[in-house]
């Protein structure tokens, strides 16, 4: 079965919703963090032509998100005592 083209993104367009370089992306799909397809017709091409699937990109976002801690301030110093 084929998904419907809406569930892939370019790198441009995933980019964009990562908040990053357009070379950010293509790094991360070269490291082998971000999975992708190459849609080029030469296997052998120069340029690459990746698509990122939506659901791939969920998972990625997700594996990184960070919780939320409330931001808690360091116990106050007391003052220095003067002994003499």
């Amino acid at each position: 079965m084929s998904e419907p083209a809406s569930a892939y993104l370019t790198t441009a367009e995933t980019a964009e919703r990562l908040r990053v370089a357009r070379d950010h992306v293509l790094a991360l799909i070269r490291k082998g963090d971000l999975p992708a397809i190459n849609i080029s017709l030469s296997t052998r091409s120069k340029r690459p032509r990746f698509r990122i699937p939506v659901a791939d990109l969920d998972r990625f976002i997700a594996a990184r998100s960070v919780p939320h801690r409330r931001y808690s301030r360091p116990p106050r110093r007391q003052p220095y005592r003067k002994f003499f």
